[in-house]
C-alpha cells in the first residue's frame, strides 16, 4: 500500500492497496520529473495485472503510480525462465533523465514451497538443478 502525505501530515490521497496487481513492495522512488513513483519488488502470478503467467511463480515487479493522484499507471512482470521454484525479485530501480528506468533484479530458491517429488526432495536437501 501507498499514501502520499502533505508536510503537515494530512493525507493528500490513499492509503492505495496495489497488492493485488503489484504483489509486495521492496522499494519506492520517483520518476526524474517527478510525476510518478515506481514501486519495484514481486509477486506471484496469476494476478489481475498479469494473467495468463504460471500460476505459483514468483516474478519480479515493476509499477508506476501517478505522484498527484495515487492512480497506478501500469505493472510489469519479469523473470529469468525456468521452472516455477525460482523467486525471480527486484530490489531496485533508478529514473534516468530520458524517462528510462533501470531496474535491478535477481532470482534465487528462498524456499521448497509449491514443489513436489524430486524437485521437493532436492530442494529440501539443498540441491536445486
Amino acid at each position: 500500500a501507498a499514501a502520499r502525505l502533505l508536510k503537515d501530515g494530512s493525507v493528500r490521497w490513499g492509503p492505495f492497496n496495489y497488492g493485488l496487481q503489484h504483489g509486495e513492495a521492496t522499494e519506492m522512488t520517483t520518476t526524474a520529473d517527478g510525476e510518478a513513483l515506481l514501486l519495484v519488488g514481486h509477486g506471484y502470478g496469476y494476478t489481475q495485472c498479469c494473467a495468463p503467467f504460471l500460476n505459483g511463480k514468483l516474478y519480479g515487479r515493476l509499477s508506476r503510480v501517478n505522484a498527484g493522484t495515487g492512480s497506478r499507471e501500469w505493472t510489469n512482470s519479469y523473470d529469468s525462465g525456468g521452472s516455477k521454484w525460482i523467486k525471480n525479485e527486484c530490489f531496485g530501480a533508478v529514473a534516468q533523465s530520458d524517462g528510462s528506468i533501470v531496474l535491478s533484479c535477481g532470482t534465487g530458491i528462498e524456499d521448497c514451497n509449491g514443489m513436489k517429488g524430486q524437485m521437493k526432495t532436492m530442494c529440501n536437501q539443498n540441491r536445486p538443478r
